[in-house]
């Protein structure tokens, strides 16, 4: 990503409003720990903040990735599901927790629930692969997820 790229993604509310919250941890920690913030264990804020749900990369979303690649991305419905879990499944449980997925796809809360078949809080790849099939069958997917 070049930095023109961060800036216009910082203007936007849930980046800067995330950042303030990461900023604010990081000064909890400090503050119980006596250190600075420069000192502050760089794992554990990490691990506090995907706890949250608050990403800790941008992902490469489909347009940035065709202006830079001149062609729309496509993958095969096993390619999607191992894209998916490689950028979600931060603790490499092989699954993505509610926490996880939020951080992966932040506007998309609400799908999870969806996704998650046996309702057990974890997605696992045949639930993230059943996911993908019914997107190709159902053209009207998010409407239809999205109705009451």
């Amino acid at each position: 990503m070049c930095i023109r790229d961060s800036f216009c993604t910082i203007r936007l509310e849930p980046t800067w409003m995330q950042m303030g919250e990461a900023a604010g941890i990081a000064a909890v920690m400090a503050g119980k720990s006596g250190k600075s913030v420069q000192e502050v264990d760089i794992q554990s804020l990490q691990d506090r903040l995907l706890e949250l749900g608050i990403p800790l990369e941008h992902p490469e979303g489909p347009m940035a990735y065709e202006k830079k690649h001149g062609k729309p991305r496509t993958f095969a419905p096993d390619d999607v599901v191992k894209e998916f879990f490689a950028s979600a499944d931060k603790n490499g449980d092989g699954t993505a927790s509610k926490a996880e997925w939020d951080s992966a796809r932040p506007t998309w809360e609400w799908l999870f629930v969806h996704i998650d078949k046996d309702k057990n809080g974890q997605l696992d790849r045949a639930e993230y692969k059943a996911f993908q099939d019914y997107k190709k069958e159902n053209p009207d997917w998010r409407g239809t997820l999205e109705s009451p």
